[in-house]
């Protein structure tokens, strides 16, 4: 028997030891992965930033099939891979035209004030931080909070139902069954929401754009599912107007409606913009009249119309200002009229608001007037006092026009405020410059307030006078009570009370950041060189700089004033990064546009001949080897030409082998790796399985050609030239470097050697082969021509007269138009052969300033210009001049419109077969 149960024994010893290793890890319940799946990277150390850009709050977005979770540094599933998608769903200040702004984030952004939309089995919820679904996933639609409370939304019977939840209360407080949205509005219950059209919306700050419908101070505006539709009916039916009354209530965050003997109805398509209807507890209301508005035309005439909305109040105590208030009739006679409407603008904290008013009988254009009544329909500013009004929250004061006085609420001028120089109350100042009762502006084209003599701060009425500087112009005043004044045309920094803060000893200065809240600085030039001082006038940057640019994130371009290369300051730590060493701009507005831009301070470059490479701003430099392509991917990583992805270290997170949306990091003992999500602990079990690791398919090693040289062209007798040729060698891991053209070398017809500068003797088309130790790299294709050099132009740089007048550019909007003019260009127009068809002649490409000159359009009579496109045409050359036309309609000529000579006379194209005219004939005068 013993012996019979030591040989069960040791049949399951050997079992055992065939089973996979990973089956046995199961049994550590601690574990969220196998040690063996993931591949270790680094340490920590030396992936800080990825790591920072890669987590948003220590939480990566991963996908498990088609199902989404959230998964920690550790490997643990905080949000099982059960969603439909997880997405934070708002509208963004600078992207309000973009659906899911949140999405192509540069780095990791899951949360928005800590929440994200969650969709599980097509159904919407929110979930917290800690992966809490804090609003179950019941909805179509759920908005992130506003003031601690989200939209939900529900579609029932084609209809749009909105509700709303408190994350305070946990649960609903008004359910999606009551509000339905107008019919042509169902996108406003969207998970990011929407604004309605006509509308300011109120600001909510954290970069997000307010939605309709949602809470602002204490309340939100609901709709009832009453519509009405209605005409402002004019006399001519060409002027009249529909509009739609939607009627709604207020709510309170208990989801009690606070408007007594609502609802109300708000006209949602307003003639102009207005502010939103509902400001706390109180809604602009709209109500059709039938009332006539006549309008006396300023060129004879009336303007009838028979009905019109005009605007009232309501507030908790049922209507506080009953609906009379309009804004007469707009526009003109060419487009039309219309009725603007009252365009109120409440101010629940005064109880005021801010409205315009007409009359009814007889009225004149432009009669509508600004004033200012309180919730009980007193008028507390005359009407007719401005032509605008508008209410200053963070000064609590009323903004009148210009050589108008500015108003306490309760009505009252503040002394004196009729002679500021801006409109605006700039961080809490007033400037006053010239008086209304003196000759010319107040401000400058640049905008510096002109002749400053004294200064106010409108909260307290205290006034300082710097009259006694004899500044001829002066900035705005910063948050730090200074301000830039010119002196004798220099300008230096003083504060309030006139102290002299920096010296007048700078030419120019650079204010558009002056203004800001946080960390106001300007730009300064002295000597010809700029640099960069702080609002208190501390210098971040001395003055020895050719320019200083804009850059992402704080990471400011300086470009040396001798050299004219490039380094990077680091505003956010007044340090200077990266010294003057790059041959370009590498942080900018441009870039950015491009799809570039900086992720944790590493950014793409371009490091010349068609090679990318990530450079850390912060160090100073290059962190990857060159490769044709290197560009931010979404979400915290960069990828190369073959999808290799790098974190901001430069260290490459996960190979071409390995998709990044299906790995993430994991963090362990100080150790960095990589590992693909299905081996994860998923809803508390490890895979079974042995993981067989992807290996990335083989890069072979090649050259290629990037780019073929600039002159493919030629003349008999004309020398070869590679000028423009670009070679590359990629090596097995797909890094590439640059051949130099003086190792490579050039063969036609098999055998014959092109050096640099070799003569074509023959013409025809000519196979040329590049070699590099004697090995083919690849060959391209060039043409020579039998023309010769006296009977077609040749590539160079040449003025153009036609009857004896240069040919000019004038810039206007952003674009060259090409006249006559007796003044020579500043620079010569660059003429360069780009091709020759047998039966068509020889195509030219004309440039000026690095712009391509082209027609708008093939009719008679268009101007030429610079364009977007390169544009191609014929140039022949006869003994004395030559012609230009387009070379793909030849008939057209061009040539001096109405064959005149006269200054600024167009330069056109126009159909014209035959012998050139006069006015057709261009002189090439070359500009050597």
């Amino acid at each position: 028997m013993m012996k019979r149960l030591m040989s069960i024994l040791l049949m399951l010893c050997v079992i055992l030891t065939l089973l996979p290793a990973t089956t046995l890890a199961d049994t550590n319940n601690d574990a969220n992965y196998y040690d063996e799946d993931v591949t270790w990277l680094g340490t920590t150390t030396e992936y800080q930033k990825t790591l920072k850009g890669f987590f948003d709050a220590g939480l990566r977005k991963v996908s498990v099939g088609k199902k989404y979770g959230l998964v920690e540094q550790s490997g643990a599933f905080v949000v099982q891979p059960i969603y439909d998608n997880i997405e934070a769903y708002y509208l963004h200040k600078e992207r309000s035209e973009t659906k899911s702004t949140n999405q192509n984030k540069k780095t990791e952004s899951i949360f928005v004030g800590g929440y994200t939309q969650a969709t599980r089995n097509g159904k919407m919820g929110l979930l917290d931080m800690k992966g809490k679904e804090v609003i179950p996933c019941n909805y179509d639609a759920v908005g992130l909070p506003s003031e601690g409370i989200c939209r939900i939304v529900k579609k029932t019977n084609g209809k749009t139902y909105l509700g709303f939840w408190s994350l305070t209360k946990g649960k609903e407080i008004v359910a999606p069954n009551k509000y339905v949205l107008p019919s042509g509005y169902e996108n406003l219950g969207d998970p990011e929401g929407g604004t309605i059209y006509g509308f300011y919306m109120p600001d909510i700050g954290e970069n997000r754009i307010a939605v309709a419908f949602d809470f602002y101070d204490g309340y939100a505006l609901v709709p009832t599912g009453k519509v009405v539709n209605v005409t402002e009916e004019c006399t001519n039916n060409r002027d009249s107007r529909k509009r739609t009354l939607v009627y709604a209530q207020i709510i309170d965050k208990s989801g009690k409606e606070v408007l007594k003997g609502g609802p109300y109805p708000f006209n949602i398509n307003p003639a102009t913009t207005r502010d939103y209807p509902q400001a706390g507890a109180y809604m602009v209301y709209d109500q059709f009249s039938t009332k006539k508005i006549r309008m006396k035309m300023d060129t004879g005439g009336e303007v009838i119309y028979k009905s019109h909305l005009e605007s009232g109040i309501v507030g908790p105590k049922s209507i506080l200002v009953t609906a009379q208030y309009h804004g007469g009739i707009w526009g003109n006679s060419a487009v039309g009229w219309y009725p603007p409407g009252a365009q109120m603008k409440l101010i629940p904290e005064l109880s005021l608001a801010l409205t315009y008013k007409c009359g009814y009988e007889g009225i004149k254009e432009s009669a509508a007037q600004w004033g200012v009544i309180n919730f009980s329909n007193k008028v507390i500013i005359p009407f007719g006092s401005s032509q605008s009004l508008n209410y200053d929250s963070e000064n609590k004061v009323i903004l009148a026009d210009l050589l108008k006085p500015i108003y306490k609420p309760n009505g009252s001028k503040i002394a004196g405020t009729a002679d500021r120089a801006t409109y605006d109350i700039v961080n809490g100042y007033i400037i006053f410059g010239k008086t209304s009762k003196e000759a010319g502006t107040l401000v400058d084209t640049n905008g510096y307030i002109l002749s400053p003599k004294k200064i106010m701060a409108i909260k307290t009425g205290k006034t300082y006078s710097i009259e006694s500087i004899k500044g001829s112009a002066c900035t705005t005043v910063s948050v730090k009570d200074t301000l830039w004044i010119r002196k004798n045309n220099k300008w230096g920094l003083v504060n309030v009370s006139g102290k002299t803060i920096l010296p007048f000893e700078y030419e120019d200065i650079n204010v558009s950041s002056w203004e800001e809240k946080t960390k106001p600085y300007a730009l300064v030039k002295k000597n010809g060189k700029w640099g960069m001082v702080d609002a208190t006038g501390k210098v971040l940057l001395a003055c020895n700089y050719k320019s200083i640019s804009w850059g992402e994130d704080g990471y400011y371009n300086i470009q040396d004033y001798t050299t004219g290369k490039y380094g990077i300051f680091n505003f956010n730590t007044s340090k200077i990064t990266t010294p003057c060493s790059l041959p370009g701009a590498i942080n900018t507005k441009e870039f950015l546009e491009e799809g570039w831009g900086n992720i944790g301070g590493t950014v793409p470059i371009n490091v010349g001949n068609s090679l990318n490479a990530l450079f850390d701003m912060d160090i100073g430099q290059q962190v990857t080897s060159t490769y044709l392509v290197m560009k931010p991917s979404s979400r915290g990583l960069f990828y190369n030409t073959y999808n290799d992805y790098f974190g901001a270290d430069g260290r490459i997170v996960f190979n071409r082998a390995e998709d990044d949306t299906n790995y993430t990091l994991v963090v362990k003992d100080g150790k960095v790796g990589s590992i693909n999500i299905s081996r994860l602990k998923i809803n508390g079990k490890l895979p079974t399985t042995t993981y067989v690791k992807p290996k990335p398919e083989p890069i072979n090693a090649k050259f290629y050609i990037v780019a073929y040289p600039e002159n493919r062209m030629y003349l008999i007798g004309d020398g070869f030239d590679v000028k423009g040729l670009i070679v590359h060698y990629q090596d097995e891991n797909g890094v590439r470097s640059i051949i130099d053209n003086s190792k490579l070398k050039f063969y036609t017809s098999g055998t014959v050697e092109l050096t640099q500068g070799r003569a074509f003797t023959t013409s025809g088309v000519k196979t040329v082969e590049v070699r590099y130790k004697d090995k083919k790299v690849d060959t391209f294709d060039v043409r020579v021509l039998k023309e010769t050099k006296s009977s077609i132009v040749t590539n160079g740089e040449y003025y153009m007269k036609i009857l004896g007048k240069y040919i000019y550019p004038v810039m206007a909007n952003g674009t060259y138009w090409l006249e006559l003019s007796d003044k020579k260009p500043e620079k010569p127009f660059a003429i360069k052969l780009v091709n020759y068809i047998e039966d068509r002649g020889p195509a030219y490409t004309i440039h000026y300033n690095g712009r391509a000159i082209g027609q708008p359009s093939s009719k008679n009579g268009a101007q030429l210009q610079s364009a977007a496109l390169t544009h191609t045409w014929r140039i022949n050359k006869y003994t004395s001049f030559c012609t230009i036309r387009d070379y793909g309609n030849q008939k057209l000529l061009v040539n001096a419109s109405g064959e005149k000579s006269a200054n600024g006379t167009k330069v056109i194209v126009w159909s014209h077969t035959g012998s050139a005219p006069e006015h057709g004939k261009v002189v090439f005068i070359p500009a050597k």
